[in-house]
């Protein structure tokens, strides 16, 4: 958020707010942040991708027998068949 600030000062409202960030806000990131993982898929192929407010190492495909559900705070990336299933978080 800090690079969002720098350029957009009501990013400074959402400071302290995580994991409860708008999704107004937090769509165009994690499109982008997705299409980043797309790409590095193509070269690299993953079972989970997992995008959010300090989401690192909480959740491992290991966990799930299943594709996951949707879940508040955070867009997943599941690999099923070859190809990434996107999970976004619900509004």
């Amino acid at each position: 958020m800090g690079a969002l600030a720098a350029v957009d000062a009501r990013a400074e409202s959402l400071w302290g707010g995580a994991p409860d960030v708008p999704m107004v806000w937090r769509r165009p990131l994690d499109d982008f942040l997705v299409s980043c993982a797309c790409r590095v898929f193509e070269a690299v192929p993953f079972a989970l991708a997992a995008i959010g407010f300090e989401i690192s190492g909480t959740i491992r495909r290991e966990d799930f027998a299943h594709r996951p559900e949707a879940a508040r705070g955070r867009t997943l990336l599941w690999s099923e068949l070859g190809e990434l299933v996107r999970i976004d978080p619900p509004v």
